[in-house]
Parts: structure tokens; C-alpha cells; sequence
């Protein structure tokens, strides 16, 4: 296992935090793929997996953003735009064929990537939710 989820990337709304689970068990399920040697067949499924559990989460933050005056939104949805071109580009690579393995390097970034979208950037807009915008 890549990550496990615990209480402490709760952000306090169940949607976001199943979608997290989601997106860590996605991860999880291609890591799985890459360690035993199921590396295509792992990015044709949990690379589109991925790609469609991140925009479902990406609009559901970003539509929560809309009720707060979270100061750091525009990063925070520029974070996801970066994050999107990431996903989309590897789905490319991999249909032109120029993405048959995935290096240690990236595993370590995706993983990376996760945890610190979680238990830093997300963490930023917790306290925000509770106020209402003026």
C-alpha cells in the first residue's frame, strides 16, 4: 500500500473526504499494478480512474470555494489545473504508446502529489468553511 488513509486528512465534509479515500485507493490500485508487473493494464484502468475521480473532486472543492472567502482559492484551483495537465498528458503519452512504465519517480510524485494536496493544501480552506462570505 502506497497510502493509507486516516482521520487526520478528514477536511470535515464526507463528499470531499470519500473522494479523497477514492483517489487514495485509486492510487493505490496502480501502484499494485506497477509492482507486479501489470503496468499497462494498470494505466488503462486506474490511470482513467484517477483522471475521473480528480475532476469530480476538483469541481466539487472548487464549487465549495464559491461559499467562502477562502483567500488562497485562486492557488488552490490553479493547483488542480497543474494537477489536471499532469493526468491528461500522461493519459496522451500512454495512448501514443510513449507510456509503457512508470518510473519509480513518478509513483513517488503522484504519492507525494496526494498527500501534500490533503494534509496541506486542503487544509488551508478548513477553517474558512464554517464562515460565511461577506
Amino acid at each position: 500500500m502506497l497510502i493509507e488513509w486516516c482521520p487526520e486528512m478528514s477536511v470535515g465534509v464526507d463528499l470531499l473526504d470519500e473522494e479523497h479515500k477514492k483517489i487514495i485507493s485509486t492510487l493505490n490500485d496502480l501502484n499494485d499494478a506497477v509492482v507486479s508487473n501489470n503496468v499497462r493494464l494498470g494505466l488503462k484502468k486506474y490511470l482513467e480512474e484517477m483522471i475521473k475521480c480528480c475532476e469530480e473532486h476538483f469541481i466539487h472543492e472548487e464549487a465549495l470555494f464559491l461559499g467562502v472567502d477562502y483567500p488562497g482559492k485562486e492557488r488552490h484551483i490553479e493547483e488542480h489545473r497543474k494537477t489536471r495537465e499532469y493526468l491528461l498528458d500522461a493519459r496522451i503519452k500512454f495512448e501514443r504508446g510513449e507510456l509503457d512504465n512508470l518510473s519509480p519517480k513518478m509513483m513517488e510524485f503522484l504519492k507525494w502529489w496526494l498527500l501534500n494536496h490533503i494534509q496541506e493544501t486542503d487544509m488551508r480552506y478548513v477553517p474558512y468553511l464554517h464562515q460565511p462570505k461577506t
